[in-house]
């Protein structure tokens, strides 16, 4: 019995899917907790990336006519070369 099962259980008064017999629930149910696990660490990593841009490369860009979407994404994921922003 796991969480979602004890839920259909409680809810419901049924007994949940056998998770590891079936193939497709059993992908899903790894594919979910795979995510689930490593999402918190990728989420740190792409902040510290997105906090290590100094603030004065914002404000030059703010200086130069760029909107909040412009500097969105030239700056923050640096996509194009600001030579492009006219």
């Amino acid at each position: 019995m796991g969480l979602i099962n004890n839920f259909l259980w409680i809810v419901f008064g049924t007994d949940g899917p056998s998770w590891l017999n079936s193939r497709w629930l059993a992908l899903g149910s790894a594919i979910f907790s795979h995510v689930w696990k490593w999402t918190p660490f990728w989420a740190v990593i792409l902040l510290a990336g997105r906090m290590s841009i100094p603030q004065e490369i914002y404000d030059a860009a703010k200086v130069d006519g760029a909107t909040g979407l412009k500097r969105f994404t030239h700056v923050t994921f640096r996509c194009l070369p600001i030579s492009t922003w006219s």
